[in-house]
């Protein structure tokens, strides 16, 4: 997660969307909210959006022993150049 004191800017994260966040739950108190929980077999996954676009970036993995892990949202294709200049919009309006 970015520190409370740093802007969101959309460079700041990986350009692949993952699942909608803009239903979850508000996780940095700025009252927006950016995170969605998921599973993925015994795993507890925790979606989370960094650069305010409403999409999840990076992914908490808590495993049934306790354990976690962070990954970012993969890429299934590389993103289209409508889709990157949107998200750069987005970011600066």
């Amino acid at each position: 997660m970015l520190p409370p004191d740093r802007a969101r800017r959309p460079a700041d994260v990986p350009d692949c969307a993952g699942p909608d966040v803009t239903a979850g739950l508000d996780s940095d108190a700025d009252g927006t909210p950016d995170s969605v929980f998921a599973d993925d077999g015994e795993d507890l996954l925790l979606h989370t959006d960094l650069d305010d676009d409403g999409l999840g970036d990076q992914i908490l993995r808590i495993g049934p022993d306790g354990g976690t892990s962070v990954e970012v949202e993969a890429c299934a294709e590389p993103p289209t150049l409508v889709a990157l200049l949107s998200r750069w919009w987005r970011g600066w309006s």
